[in-house]
């Protein structure tokens, strides 16, 4: 989580110099260590010139710079950073991360064009790595001439911050239990809800731990959420707040013990977004139900379905805000979530507070109910699964291959070789063909390939969709899907496999064996 920052703390570094202004004179520049690659991998390791083994060198350069292109995933930087995982090594070592940071560095400098020293602040959550990793970062800005400053354990949303505003506090008078699974969130207990007089009793896992003892620290963890539940049914809770490690994605459960995370979610900050900014736009990933998007234009609202990312659901909002279409709630089924009134940031708790916010408004009103009457008429999906191919590749040749394949998936429909299957679109927001393609002037460039078909038949009507994904981070493509009739995911599972994946040949690319397994019980 790194930013660049009014400082705080300076470190010793090899900055140029550590005088500067109290607070920057040109805009500040955020990134949150999404490490951009548009700029030269070259730059990243400097190659070793020697006559007699300049040939050596260039084919070790190319191995390691290979290694490090790797850890680009989408606009993150992603690896295994200690030993542990079954059937991975680790990867995100110092030197790579030392690496990177001083590439990252540099093209910061470079984009600001600043006379003065330019300053980087740099969080870290409780994971185990947090601290060696950190020690890279510092010393690879130091040596692109940035000034470092250490911010600790940190939220994603505080670093963020820290180049932007001053604290803002609210007000509660009400019971809340916050489940922070040992990350980072417990901050959000003491030093916000008890000092404004809530009650946040049966509070749990508050106290940062990298090894994470009691849950993964993750509001679609179904332990979290069974927790947490207990929890507010233990204390008589208003409403119960899962966080996830670093703060940027959260979930929440109302005093009836509900879980309100995935669809539901998002549901209920449309609810209350749309309340406040009449027939604006949603944008979410397209893995969201035909349910979800009666629900958001029932309220007046429209609702763009986009490709499966954090990043790219928020970009896409900022996209359409620039192109003049009022978008401000942008949510992903994963609990990341940004509103376009906190700078398009992805912050779990900015979103707990508007929840926390609500509940409140609505107790002043003289409501009994709690949070989760705002989407009580949400219908939830007949049947939603998830299913994984791998792809039978080399890993450096794995990302071709599911293109590949889901290409072929885009063609089959297309030619008509799947009656009944069509690729989805929203029609509001230049999103085609699949929720994939834009179709406006300047469309967004393309991380991993996915599509989105929506299935009908004569005696249903549409009655379901099937959404495949090439995964940025693993070998595999996701298989989504989610019908409104009994037997309606095993039924396209069987279509899937018999008239697109064994006829097309694709059964040779990719591991089906999840896919056979639910075609033949309908048990996943």
């Amino acid at each position: 989580m790194a930013s660049t920052s009014t400082p705080s703390l300076p470190l010793q570094t090899g900055a140029r110099n550590t005088s500067f202004p109290s607070s920057p004179t040109t805009k500040p520049f955020h990134a949150n260590l999404h490490f951009p690659f548009s700029l030269p991998l070259t730059q990243l390791i400097a190659p070793v010139k020697s006559s007699r083994t300049a040939k050596y060198n260039e084919v070790v350069m190319d191995e390691e710079m290979d290694k490090i292109r790797r850890l680009q995933n989408g606009s993150d930087v992603r690896g295994v950073a200690v030993e542990g995982e079954r059937g991975r090594t680790v990867d995100l070592t110092p030197p790579a991360v030392e690496a990177i940071a001083e590439s990252f560095g540099e093209w910061v400098i470079s984009g600001l064009e600043k006379e003065e020293e330019v300053k980087v602040s740099l969080g870290r959550d409780p994971r185990i790595s947090g601290a060696s990793l950190s020690v890279a970062v510092f010393a690879g800005l130091a040596r692109a001439g940035c000034l470092a400053f250490d911010m600790g354990l940190a939220t994603t949303p505080a670093c963020f911050m820290s180049t932007l505003l001053p604290p803002f506090l609210y007000d509660a008078s009400i019971m809340i239990i916050v489940n922070a699974g040992n990350g980072s969130g417990g901050f959000f207990t003491w030093d916000v809800l008890d000092k404004l007089g809530a009650d946040t009793f049966g509070s749990l896992n508050l106290h940062p731990d990298g090894m994470f003892p009691n849950h993964i620290p993750n509001p679609e963890d179904k332990v979290a959420m069974a927790l947490t539940r207990a929890a507010v049914l233990e204390n008589t809770a208003d409403l119960g707040i899962v966080f996830d490690t670093d703060v940027d994605r959260s979930g929440v459960v109302d005093n009836a013990r509900n879980p309100i995370n995935g669809d539901k979610l998002i549901a209920l900050m449309a609810a209350i977004v749309l309340r406040e900014h009449s027939g604006a736009t949603i944008v979410t990933d397209a893995r969201t139900s035909l349910a979800l998007t009666r629900f958001i234009t029932d309220r007046g609202g429209h609702h763009c379905l986009y490709r499966v990312g954090y990043r790219n659901v928020i970009d896409k909002g900022v996209q359409l805000n620039e192109d003049g279409i009022e978008t401000h709630l942008m949510m992903e089924t994963s609990g990341h979530g940004a509103l376009k009134e906190n700078h398009f940031l992805d912050d779990g708790a900015y979103m707990v507070v508007k929840i926390i916010i609500e509940m409140v408004r609505m107790k002043l009103t003289g409501s009994e109910e709690g949070i989760g009457s705002l989407i009580k008429d949400l219908e939830e999906p007949l049947e939603s699964i998830e299913l994984r191919m791998n792809i039978l590749s080399e890993p450096q040749h794995a990302k071709a291959k599911g293109a590949e394949a889901i290409e072929t998936f885009r063609d089959y429909i297309k030619e008509g070789k799947l009656p009944g299957w069509e690729l989805d679109s929203c029609g509001d927001c230049w999103v085609s063909d699949g929720c994939l393609v834009d179709s406006n002037d300047t469309p967004a460039s393309i991380d991993a390939q996915m599509y989105r078909a929506k299935v009908s038949d004569d005696e249903n009507g549409q009655h379901g969709w099937v959404h495949l994904r090439q995964s940025i981070h693993n070998p595999n493509i996701a298989v989504n899907m989610q019908s409104t009739i009994p037997g309606g995911c095993h039924s396209m599972t069987r279509v899937l496999r018999d008239r697109f994946l064994i006829e097309s040949g694709m059964d040779k690319v990719l591991e089906i064996t999840q896919i056979d397994d639910y075609a033949k019980s309908g048990c996943v």
